[in-house]
């Protein structure tokens, strides 16, 4: 059907809120007609011994939808989104970025296109642009871009040699059969690490004073460049609390806005 209405192109990100931008860029005109389609889960996080299994997911994406509220209908409907449209399109064009999330994502996209016909190019979103004289901007992650900015990148588009697609499926493949409980982006690579890892940087940010989740996932951010998943946060601040190590005050509307502080 794709290829009748001529639709070539496949945009391939790794959160909903990315697919939405691109959409939107696209409709806008800053980005050529093409069809966008994400994943909607954090791949560092959980099982990966079969991903297609949707149920062998249900514990990670757990964490994401209690605190984003998000149904596990909607993750059903992209995950279906997905696998109906990887196959069906000349081309695909992967977002991603360095960040454990988006960069499982990567390597599991290429993982599945690696005996496809399909083209395979990539932008990596993390990095720093020109704005003017003297004015820069830094971009984290895919997240980062708004709507207009998404043709800034395009020259930093690559395409992936099947050469390079067989590496990093071999990576990938090596993190199914680890099959941990967490993947950690940390000095240009992936590697599995038991899920208490971030403890200690979490408890870092935590203080006498009470502070926000949401501040604390802020300094993670800006003081460490490490992005993690809100719910995983969430969570581990949850087990460290249940430790006896810091006080957590729940807020049911809003989980970033919980409170925590050390005891």
């Amino acid at each position: 059907n794709y290829r009748r209405i001529g639709v070539v192109m496949l945009n391939i990100c790794f959160s909903e809120e990315v697919k939405n931008t691109l959409q939107c860029a696209i409709q806008d005109g800053y980005l050529i007609a093409s069809d966008t389609v994400c994943i909607p889960d954090d791949l560092s996080l959980g099982d990966i011994s079969n991903i297609k299994r949707i149920e062998s997911r249900i514990s990670a994406t757990k964490l994401l939808r209690e605190v984003d509220h998000v149904a596990e209908m909607d993750f059903q409907f992209y995950y279906r989104d997905f696998f109906q449209k990887l196959y069906i399109h000349d081309k695909v064009v992967i977002w991603y970025s360095n960040t454990a999330a988006e960069y499982c994502g990567y390597l599991y996209v290429l993982w599945l296109l690696t005996d496809s016909p399909v083209e395979v190019q990539a932008v990596c979103c993390s990095r720093t642009l020109k704005r003017g004289e003297n004015r820069f901007s830094s971009y984290a992650s895919a997240k980062d871009i708004s709507t207009e900015e998404f043709i800034r990148f395009l020259p930093y588009l690559i395409v992936v040699s099947k050469e390079d697609q067989h590496e990093l499926a071999c990576i990938w493949e090596k993190l199914m059969l680890e099959n941990g409980n967490l993947r950690v982006w940390q000095n240009g690579s992936l590697r599995t690490e038991q899920s208490d890892f971030y403890d200690r940087v979490i408890q870092k940010y935590i203080t006498s004073q009470k502070r926000t989740i949401a501040n604390v996932m802020s300094d993670l951010q800006y003081k460490e460049q490490l992005i993690l998943t809100g719910g995983f946060v969430v969570f581990r601040i949850q087990q460290i609390a249940s430790k006896g190590i810091i006080s957590y005050i729940e807020n049911s509307e809003d989980a970033y806005q919980g409170l925590v502080s050390l005891l």
